[in-house]
């Protein structure tokens, strides 16, 4: 009889530690795959922001002295430009860029978005024409601004589009110099992404934000460049036929916003 308890108690012992030890190995194969499974994405989001800040960097490290007429900080500044610039396109050749403060920068802005012929709510696609069409309108008001093309994979988080998201394999803005105050950097006009203008490192590292977005490259190119399949071509003004082909599109994409406009709002 003791015999026979005995060996009842040993089964179920051993039929205990089996399961204890069968979960706890469970659980580290769980955790390792939870490892797995988020440590490359963090790392490669942490990656891809910090070439980011650095490709930024990069360029605002090419920025020339200012020949500027006006203080940043004067009550002036807030209504013209500070002056202009030097820096250098993709192939070293020089650019000139305007120089204005923050809050200019601002005006100016807010009057490209008050536009009702550039179509900043359908982002999923035309970011060169708009482009073109907002560098175009700037030097109207004696604003000279670059292309900052990026490339690569982006997912792009955008209240904007269609489904909440947009998927770019490059993406381009206008850009200009900034004195703050404090210091001059590159700062993108992107009304199809920001409410307001942002600087360079912000612009590439919203980019980047999605843990499967990658960065490429990141340069700058004249303001006449329409598309960056076109940026060698040497232009020192805005090609008739570009600007046709750039507002041939935006017409498209706007009858695109208002059809989608009047199918979330049908009573407007």
């Amino acid at each position: 009889m003791r015999t026979t308890a005995r060996l009842i108690l040993n089964s179920f012992l051993a039929v205990t530690l089996a399961a204890v030890f069968g979960s706890m190995r469970a659980l580290a194969n769980d955790q390792q795959t939870d490892l797995e499974q988020t440590t490359p994405k963090s790392v490669s989001k942490s990656n891809s922001q910090e070439a980011a800040r650095q490709k930024a960097r990069a360029l605002n490290s090419t920025l020339g002295d200012c020949r500027c007429k006006l203080d940043a900080n004067t009550r002036a500044a807030g209504e013209k430009p500070l002056g202009r610039l030097k820096t250098k396109d993709f192939r070293g050749k020089p650019l000139e860029l305007t120089v204005v403060n923050d809050e200019y920068a601002l005006k100016l802005f807010q009057q490209l978005t008050s536009r009702a012929d550039i179509p900043f709510g359908f982002p999923e696609d035309g970011c060169y024409a708009r482009a073109h069409e907002m560098s175009f309108q700037l030097e109207k008001k004696r604003v000279l601004t670059a292309k900052v093309f990026a490339h690569g994979s982006f997912r792009v988080a955008n209240d904007k589009a269609e489904n909440g998201g947009v998927v770019w394999g490059f993406h381009v803005a206008p850009v200009i110099v900034v004195d703050d105050g404090k210091e001059r950097t590159l700062w993108v006009f992107d009304p199809s992404m920001f409410y307001e203008p942002v600087t360079l490192e912000n612009w590439l590292t919203a980019l980047t934000e999605h843990p499967k977005s990658r960065l490429k490259s990141v340069y700058l190119t004249s303001r006449f460049t329409y598309h960056y399949q076109r940026k060698e071509k040497a232009l020192t003004d805005y090609d008739p036929e570009d600007l046709r082909a750039a507002r041939k599109i935006m017409r498209r994409y706007l009858d695109s916003e208002k059809s989608r406009t009047k199918k979330q709002s049908p009573d407007l």
